[in-house]
């Protein structure tokens, strides 16, 4: 089994973020769909990223049968 991390991040667009690299939700979910299924997925949310949009993700995940998932939120900090 291996770790995947997966990263989602909000910006203007609410984009996918997969191994820090863009991703649009189709090719997100063909990429989920080579996945392991017991596989470990650690999400890392970023504080600003909309309940919809991390409703949006996990319910791909579930379409994919991937239930093995951490969730990691990160508060932006600011300098």
């Amino acid at each position: 089994k291996y770790f995947c991390d997966f990263a989602i991040k909000q910006n203007e667009q609410n984009q996918f973020f997969y191994n820090d690299k863009p991703i649009d939700k189709e090719q997100l979910g063909a990429e989920i769909a080579t996945w392991d299924k017991s596989q470990k997925v650690t999400l890392k949310v970023d504080a600003a990223v909309t309940f919809d949009k991390f409703v949006e993700l996990t319910d791909l995940l579930a379409s994919h049968e991937i239930k093995n998932v951490a969730i990691v939120t990160k508060k932006e900090s600011k300098q």
